[in-house]
């Protein structure tokens, strides 16, 4: 006969034992999760309650000599999907083509190929202003849907991001530039000075509750905060010189036209006028001719404005007499088998009338009386042939060879 004393022991100790064993698994699961797998569970459940963002302070504003806004930047917002929150993409897809007003078809496809590709973000719409993004939430909003952000909508939401704004659209476009969606500078200031007007990039993470509420920030900035620029361009001028300058080529029947108007005292460059221009606000509309700053990126033959560098370059050498005469009553100079007409010719008259009048046989002679090495010398003093150092991209060096290359009546020509 068995003891009920020691079967009731033995039934205990099994389950003792079983509680034991069961324990013990438990605990080496947790060992084995806690050491092996720490790094990995730590990532995954930051993952689930912490979101990561990025966007930008806003570029710096360029203003002109008189504190106008030329170029400023201003907050928008920009729709994007995540795939992934998305359960049914054709009918997605489908909505928001209906409510963007744009083809189903390349929405599907995106969707599809970031979904497939395990890809968290697809753009739908860019840089849209406030009014237009109430209106979006208003037609994308599902009722239905439990949703911390807007639009109230499965795997829609927005992003904080900046738009470039041109005041004066048109005015000193060659000379500001344009950046693109992604705001960096393509033309003009807004690229040559790119790193100083470069909004920083800030990184900000949310740490969110299971309803989704916000409970923790951080924001960390990788940079400095941008810098504002100033323009010696005066915006009154620079309007007055491009109406100017349209006119007279319109006037002409000519291609394209350039003026630049400099304060004499200072070298300051008060207008830098292109024709044709363009509106830096509609820069996906913009040809690569209309870009192009022919004032400082193109190569011309000076003319008779080189007359002042002619004379200037004689008088500091002393090789005229500022107050003096000089006989142009021929009418025309020959120099190496090339004959100069000058219809202004006809006289005896003193270095201020020949420079007023433009005379050629007059600033051939001094050039002449000059001397190719002189010339040269006050040219290359005078910057031709080098860069002026201005701060727009692509300036064109310009050229002056050297003396050992010129023909027989290339002084005079050049004179």
């Amino acid at each position: 006969m068995k003891n009920p004393t020691q079967t009731t022991f033995t039934r205990f100790m099994l389950i003792v034992a079983f509680f034991i064993l069961w324990i013990g698994a438990i605990g080496v699961r947790l060992v084995h999760l806690q050491v092996n797998q720490s790094e990995w569970l730590r990532e995954r459940a930051q993952n689930q309650r912490r979101d990561q963002s990025k966007s930008r302070t806003l570029r710096g504003t360029i203003f002109d000599r008189t504190e106008r806004t030329l170029a400023m930047s201003v907050k928008v917002k920009s729709l994007y999907a995540d795939p992934r929150e998305i359960e049914d993409i054709e009918s997605t897809a489908q909505r928001i083509a209906d409510v963007l007003k744009i083809k189903p078809d390349g929405v599907l496809n995106d969707l599809r190929e970031a979904k497939d590709g395990g890809k968290r973000f697809v753009w739908l719409a860019r840089k849209v202003d406030e009014e237009t993004v109430i209106k979006l939430n208003l037609l994308l909003e599902m009722p239905e849907i439990k949703k911390f952000d807007l639009p109230k909508f499965r795997g829609l939401h927005w992003r904080e991001e900046q738009k470039r704004s041109y005041p004066y659209k048109t005015l000193a476009a060659q000379v500001i530039g344009f950046s693109n969606a992604d705001d960096v500078g393509q033309a003009g200031i807004e690229q040559s000075q790119e790193e100083i007007l470069r909004g920083a990039t800030v990184k900000k993470w949310q740490d969110r509750d299971r309803l989704g509420r916000v409970y923790d920030e951080e924001e960390i900035e990788n940079r400095e905060p941008p810098k504002d620029i100033v323009l010696t361009i005066n915006n009154s001028i620079q309007y007055k010189v491009e109406q100017a300058l349209e006119k007279g080529v319109k006037a002409s029947n000519s291609k394209s036209g350039m003026a630049i108007v400099l304060d004499p005292k200072t070298g300051e460059i008060l207008a830098m006028a292109n024709y044709p221009t363009f509106d830096p606000n509609k820069f996906n509309e913009v040809t690569p001719e209309a870009v192009s700053n022919r004032a400082i990126q193109s190569i011309y033959s000076p003319g008779s404005i080189f007359k002042l560098i002619t004379y200037s370059s004689a008088i500091d050498s002393n090789s005229i007499n500022p107050n003096g005469m000089i006989d142009c009553r021929n009418g025309f100079i020959e120099v190496a088998g090339h004959r100069f007409n000058d219809p202004h010719a006809t006289k005896v008259m003193s270095y201020s009338e020949a420079l007023a009048v433009s005379s050629n046989v007059a600033a051939i002679k001094t050039g002449l009386g000059l001397g190719k090495e002189k010339f040269y010398a006050y040219a290359q003093k005078f910057g031709f042939g080098q860069p002026t150092g201005i701060e727009l991209p692509a300036e064109a060096r310009g050229q002056f060879r050297s003396p050992e290359t010129w023909n027989g009546d290339s002084l005079a020509s050049m004179s």
